[in-house]
């Protein structure tokens, strides 16, 4: 017969171990990854292909996946490409956001391809040490064979910091050395769903003056993400595709925009070609996105914050025996 010192003895251990472990992290160290982006810019640029032919891959907007990312990143891995991009939120930062970076750090190691990120908003708010800490400069800027590529810090919808627009203006005045010029940010200049409830875009005027100074410069595509599903078209003379499928909680049920993705992209000489590849089948009922979105979730809950789990379980290990089980063992 189980004595009731057993229940309160467990229920307390319980309740010790996840808070020593949420409340001192170091026992359980951060990844010892420093600066991601420009190991993985090193490894770019040794390539060794000849011509101006080769192909990349776009995605945004994984958090909370545990489920549909990794199916995302099997799918990369068949494609010959030279690299990947991601267009930001790469965790959600529910509550400690280090957990959840190791969680995606795990995920992306197994990408047989360099990978390269920019932050979004799920990054930057909260635990935005981390990110810099793990991937390094929040906006940079690389150029691959005939193609050049910015890489920037959209990931508040007020806009960018003087000092970063200041950057890239004198970025811009290299496009003219390549045949094309690719820009990466989190949040969309405008947003891509008309009449939204969730405003999804930069605020005006900034979101004018940098689509001003995008058409001046001729960008070939500017990839975003933050709005969660697939969208395409133009913002004044620059062609946009906003790709936010990559495993977060789809936007809506249309399936002409809503479905997890990612963009291979062709670059042949003067040519660029943009495919959204769709991954796994496409939920159209709210129903089924919602059991979905549920299922990511908790997944992905349990996984990084076990920690808290073990102090809820312990408590309510308490309060039941407590208020019911030990009342009916005296009747």
């Amino acid at each position: 017969m189980i004595g009731k010192k057993f229940h309160y003895v467990f229920a307390s251990l319980l309740i010790i171990v996840g808070l020593s472990v949420f409340l001192y992290p170091w026992l359980f160290e951060m990844p010892k990854v420093l600066d991601w982006n420009y190991t993985h810019l090193q490894k770019i640029q040794k390539q060794k292909t000849k011509g101006d032919n080769f192909s990349f891959v776009v995605f945004g907007d994984n958090k909370n996946s545990v489920f549909s990312f990794p199916k995302l990143i099997k799918e990369v891995n068949k494609e010959n490409i030279a690299f990947s991009l991601e267009t930001g939120d790469l965790i959600d930062n529910m509550i400690d956001g280090g957990s959840e970076y190791k969680i995606y750090l795990n995920q992306i190691k197994k990408l047989k391809k360099p990978l390269l990120v920019v932050p979004g908003n799920h990054e930057t708010e909260g635990m935005s040490s981390a990110y810099y800490y793990l991937f390094g400069k929040a906006y940079y800027a690389f150029a691959y064979k005939n193609s050049y590529f910015l890489m920037l810090d959209g990931s508040h919808e007020t806009g960018m910091g003087p000092q970063e627009i200041s950057w890239l203006k004198q970025k811009l005045k290299n496009v003219k050395n390549y045949k094309h010029t690719f820009v990466f940010m989190h949040i969309p200049i405008h947003d891509p769903v008309k009449d939204s409830i969730v405003k999804s875009q930069f605020d005006e005027p900034f979101a004018s003056k940098l689509q001003n100074l995008f058409d001046k410069y001729k960008i070939d595509m500017i990839f975003t993400a933050h709005e969660h599903g697939y969208f395409t078209g133009k913002w004044g003379n620059t062609p946009y595709i906003v790709t936010g499928g990559a495993g977060a909680e789809l936007g809506g049920d249309n399936p002409k925009h809503f479905f997890h993705h990612f963009i291979l992209v062709k670059v042949n000489g003067n040519k660029a070609s943009y495919k959204p590849v769709q991954v796994g089948a496409i939920e159209t009922s709210l129903i089924a996105q919602f059991i979905h979105n549920v299922k990511e979730f908790v997944s992905m809950y349990f996984l990084a914050h076990w920690d808290l789990m073990l102090v809820i379980i312990g408590l309510l290990y308490l309060f039941i025996y407590g208020c019911f089980i030990n009342k009916i063992k005296k009747i």
